[in-house]
């Protein structure tokens, strides 16, 4: 959970998480140290009230 404690996430081995808002579209990126990623996207509506 977000509001969880947890380490910072500095270490080089850690993903990159970037994200971009475009409209009411919200695309979250998990770029991992060795190459792959991850992608969702996400509608401003389906995350939040």
């Amino acid at each position: 959970m977000g509001s969880d404690t947890g380490r910072w996430r500095t270490h080089t081995m850690d993903s990159k998480v970037r994200y971009k808002i475009k409209g009411t579209s919200i695309t979250v990126t998990d770029t991992f140290s060795d190459g792959p990623s991850s992608k969702e996207v996400y509608t401003v509506k389906s995350i939040g009230n």
